[in-house]
């Protein structure tokens, strides 16, 4: 999957869920006209603790939504962030027989196939040098 959708995903989910979760609440209180269900002659302490109870459960939806989606996104280009730079340190240290199989269709794979073509264009370019310089000796 593209960064950017994953980007996109966690984004939506992030702002989505709480009303998700609290929508339904609001909209009944709209029409009952209690408010998350605080009748409206409540004590100003039961409204403060109803609203702190709705704060507190938002926050932690929202971080543990976020901490997932954080957690999905980066393990999805950790992952093929590690394949490129083993390829690229076999490549330095002239070693032009590592093969960069990259899987998927985002944009670090896409990376990773322009970087496999390379590699595969310096191993061929590199076999015509030997050959010209075999020929030459």
């Amino acid at each position: 999957m593209k960064l950017k959708y994953r980007l996109v995903i966690s984004f939506i989910i992030i702002i989505i869920l709480p009303f998700a979760m609290y929508g339904f609440a609001f909209v009944d209180g709209l029409r009952t006209g209690q408010f998350l269900g605080i009748p409206e002659d409540a004590s100003a302490d039961q409204t403060r603790q109803a609203m702190m109870d709705v704060v507190i459960s938002v926050l932690m939806i929202l971080t543990l939504s976020s901490v997932i989606l954080f957690t999905w996104t980066y393990r999805g280009v950790m992952r093929q962030l590690s394949i490129l730079m083993s390829g690229a340190k076999d490549i330095k240290s002239g070693n032009l027989d590592h093969e960069i199989a990259m899987k998927g269709n985002d944009e670090i794979a896409e990376v990773g196939v322009a970087f496999e073509e390379m590699r595969k264009q310096l191993k061929s370019d590199k076999a015509e040098r030997i050959e010209v310089e075999r020929r030459a000796a």
